[in-house]
Parts: structure tokens; C-alpha cells; sequence
């Protein structure tokens, strides 16, 4: 990952947590410099891509200060946040996948019903392990309609699938219906999450939408208990 983009993250997360207040100013560029080994040039677009973003001020001749954002407006930003796919939720780090089936299958009555589709219709199923900085961290089964993402390939399942559909097809995600469980880990998740006889494990069933309310993800992921967090808005 581009180390101004490193930066950005580091810093967006603890805007994010509350670290960082609003109105707070930044440390000068000359220090963030020094903390992340990394020259004006780069810690400067990483302060401009967080201006972009709405979460950071430049005040000449006073430094660059957090945007005294709303809490609604971070919960937004969490939520698409969550969209992005775990690359873009690891800046920073070293993601990868193992992909153990890639292939194009008939819908089940359950798929087609998910996606509105006919039975029999043609989908991908994709099944890897995910890991960051070597380390796994989720198991995922994947359904994804032909018609819509159309084009995936075997490098783009190795890669960031939302990366493949956002920047070459231009889809647009909008949100997802999600239901966690709880759960033991199973021979399989022994084997390839590298956990032992009765830990937890993590199970996410989601749905995920365009922009145009149409369904075009259908997954089960099986996820670590110590590197799983899961975020939700709630309104009152």
C-alpha cells in the first residue's frame, strides 16, 4: 500500500475512535515526518487526502486541525467503511488470499431468490481464506451473480473483488443486511484459521446492495475470534 495512503489511515482511525478531538490540531507536517519515517511530500498528500475526505481542516499559517464533524457523520463514514472490502480496511498491511474454489455455478432456489434471479441461473462461487500480514484471518464463500460482475477473473479473486468492481465496472455499493453468529470452530476452520478445539468463531451471513437497491453479493464468512469486529449504527 502507498505509504501516504499508510498515513491517512493511521490517522483517520483515530479521528474515528474519538483519539483526536474535534478542532484539535494535527501535529505539525515536520513531526508527523519524523514519526512516519516518511518525507514532506508524502505526509502532505496524506493530509490532503484526509482534507478530501472531510475529516481534516488547513488553517495557513496555523497547521491542520480535525473538521468538528458531526457524530452522524461518523457513523457514515464507519458504514462505508465496512463496504470497502478488507483491503481497503488494512491500509497499512500486507493482505492476501488462498483461493480454494473458483468457479461458475447453477443458482440454488435459495440464491436465485436472494439475488431475484432465475434457478439455475449462472453464478460465481468463490471460497478462500483471507489473511493480513500473513496472519488468517477469515474464511469466505462468496456467491456472486454472472450477470451483474461479470468479468471476475482468477487475479481478481486473488486480489480485492470489491476493488475489481467499483474501479473496473463501476458498480457503486450502497449497503448490506448482515446477521452474526456465534459459533464453535469446525475441522475446517482448524485447519486454515489455525485454531484450536473449542475456540469461537465469527459467522457473518450478508447480503450486499448497489446503489440501484439490487443484491450482487451473497456470503457466509467465517472469521477469527480475536481479529473480529463488527460496527453497527443504530437509530433511537
Amino acid at each position: 500500500m502507498i505509504k501516504y495512503q499508510q498515513i491517512a489511515s493511521h490517522i483517520k482511525e483515530h479521528i474515528l475512535s474519538g483519539e483526536y478531538k474535534p478542532n484539535e490540531q494535527l501535529p505539525f507536517e515536520k513531526e508527523l515526518c519524523e514519526r512516519f519515517s516518511a518525507s514532506r511530500m508524502t505526509v502532505k498528500k496524506a493530509l490532503d487526502l484526509l482534507v478530501a475526505e472531510g475529516l481534516v481542516v488547513k488553517r495557513r499559517g496555523s497547521g491542520s486541525f480535525i473538521k468538528d464533524i458531526t457524530e452522524g457523520e461518523i457513523q457514515e463514514i464507519i458504514r462505508k467503511k465496512q463496504f470497502s472490502g478488507l483491503t481497503n480496511t488494512s491500509l497499512g498491511h500486507e493482505v492476501t488470499s488462498k483461493v480454494l474454489e473458483f468457479k461458475i455455478i447453477n443458482a440454488d432456489e435459495k440464491i436465485a431468490r436472494t439475488f431475484k434471479i432465475d434457478n439455475g441461473d449462472f453464478v460465481y462461487f468463490i471460497h478462500r481464506v483471507r489473511y493480513v500480514d500473513k496472519e488468517p484471518i477469515v474464511i469466505e464463500k462468496t456467491y456472486m451473480p454472472l450477470s451483474i460482475a461479470e468479468g471476475i477473473k482468477k487475479e481478481d479473486v486473488n486480489g480485492s473483488i470489491y476493488n475489481f468492481l467499483q474501479k473496473k465496472l463501476g458498480l457503486k455499493i450502497q449497503s448490506a443486511h448482515s446477521t452474526v453468529r456465534v459459533s464453535k470452530a469446525d475441522e475446517f476452520d482448524k485447519e486454515y484459521l489455525l485454531l484450536m478445539d473449542g475456540d469461537p468463531i465469527a459467522e457473518v451471513e450478508k447480503v450486499v446492495y448497489l446503489e440501484n437497491g439490487r443484491a450482487f453479493e451473497y456470503s457466509f464468512s467465517r472469521h477469527r475470534y480475536d481479529n473480529f469486529e463488527f460496527k453497527a449504527i443504530t437509530v433511537i
